[in-house]
């Protein structure tokens, strides 16, 4: 996997860059935020329903609907945070990696080992200004930090991206100085 318009990052992730691209991937998925917002709307009128419309029914809906709605946020963030720093606890998870980016697709080289895929299993790509969030599925991800090239590099792996990942790509521009 070489060519001129490749790309290659070196590095070793933290426990806190899994649990800050794990909460980035969620952000991205729409299916979870729609989960968070359903299930209020359902609890909000459980009450009324139950017992009655009543004159205040509707401040009771909503704080139920409120109360429902933090305690989801809490669970699904949690639950999110506790899943990255298990993941970042298991074997080789913070060891040096390299990717490289080309035309072709995507390799990874570990003191695990080695994989090289084409382009087609990534269909979404998110970016802050501290990670790229390369996704296969909604819960399996890559965790790229930007630091790890320079902006040349950088733009040329978004530009990569723009032009070969399958579904939701959104990326940063580059800023000229």
């Amino acid at each position: 996997m070489s060519d001129v318009a490749s790309v290659k990052m070196v590095f070793r992730r933290t426990t806190t860059d899994y649990v800050r691209g794990v909460l980035l991937n969620l952000r991205h998925s729409p299916g979870s935020l729609a989960g968070l917002l359903v299930a209020p709307m359902m609890v909000a009128f459980l009450p009324p329903v139950v017992s009655g419309f009543y004159e205040g029914w509707w401040r009771i809906a909503l704080e139920y609907s409120l109360l429902t709605l933090l305690g989801l946020i809490v669970i699904v963030v949690g639950a999110s945070a506790l899943n990255a720093w298990q993941v970042s606890r298991s074997i080789g998870a913070t060891s040096t990696m390299t990717y490289t980016f080309n035309a072709d697709g995507v390799g990874i080289e570990s003191e695990l080992g080695n994989a090289s895929t084409n382009w087609l299993p990534y269909n979404g790509a998110f970016e802050n200004k501290r990670f790229i969030v390369l996704r296969q599925q909604p819960n399996c991800a890559h965790i790229l930090p930007t630091g790890a090239v320079d902006r040349e590099e950088l733009r040329r792996l978004r530009n990569l991206l723009r032009n070969h990942v399958k579904g939701p790509v959104r990326l940063l521009e580059v800023r000229e100085l």
